[in-house]
C-alpha cells in the first residue's frame, strides 16, 4: 500500500482546520478497514493534535499560545517575551531562504513545537479513524505573517488490512 499525502490552502491569520473528515476520505480511497496510520505535517510552524473541535477552547488555545510565545517584535529587543533570536537577521545564519525575504515567524516555531504531536499513531477501526466521542484530528497553522503557503500532511500506513467494506 502506498503513501498518501493532501494539501491545504490555509486562510489569513493563526488558523485551525478539523482534517478528520480528509483522512476519513483518504482512508475509505485506499479501502483501509483495520490498521493504524501515521499523520504528519511537513511544516515547522504547524501542529498536528487530537482535541474537542470547540471554538471556545481553539480560541483559548490560540490566546495561550499569545501569552506563551506573542508575536514578534524585533525592534525592541529589550523585550524578551517578544524578542525571538531566529527573527533578527543580524544574527542568525541558518535555513535562510535567499531568494525571498525571511518571515520573522519565530513565534509560530514555539507555538508549534509547544503543541505538536506529529506523527500522530491513529487506529482506523471499521474503515474510519478511531476516535473518542469529541475527538477530531485539528491541524494548526501558526505563521501568520506574510502570504499564505500551502500546507502539506502525509498519510502513512503502518499496518493492517485492507480490502473492500461498505460502512
Amino acid at each position: 500500500m502506498e503513501d498518501r499525502s493532501f494539501t491545504l490552502k490555509m486562510r489569513d491569520g493563526e488558523y485551525c482546520r478539523d482534517v478528520t473528515d480528509v483522512l476519513n476520505e483518504i482512508i475509505a480511497e485506499m479501502h483501509l478497514y483495520y490498521c493504524y496510520i501515521h499523520v504528519q505535517q511537513e511544516h515547522t510552524t504547524c501542529a498536528l493534535t487530537i482535541n474537542e473541535k470547540e471554538s471556545g477552547l481553539i480560541d483559548d488555545l490560540l490566546r495561550r499560545l499569545d501569552q506563551l510565545a506573542p508575536r514578534s517584535q524585533a525592534q525592541h529587543t529589550n523585550n524578551w517575551l517578544s524578542y525571538y533570536f531566529h527573527d533578527d537577521m543580524k544574527i542568525r545564519t541558518e535555513n535562510i531562504e535567499q531568494e525571498t525575504e525571511e518571515r520573522r515567524n519565530g513565534h509560530a516555531h514555539v507555538k508549534a513545537i509547544d503543541i505538536d504531536r506529529s506523527p500522530l499513531t491513529l487506529r482506523v477501526r471499521y474503515g474510519k479513524v478511531h476516535l473518542g466521542r469529541w475527538q477530531r484530528v485539528l491541524f494548526f497553522d501558526f505563521d501568520d505573517i506574510g502570504p499564505r503557503r500551502e500546507r502539506t500532511i502525509s498519510v502513512s500506513i503502518i499496518n493492517g488490512t485492507g480490502g473492500r467494506y461498505e460502512l
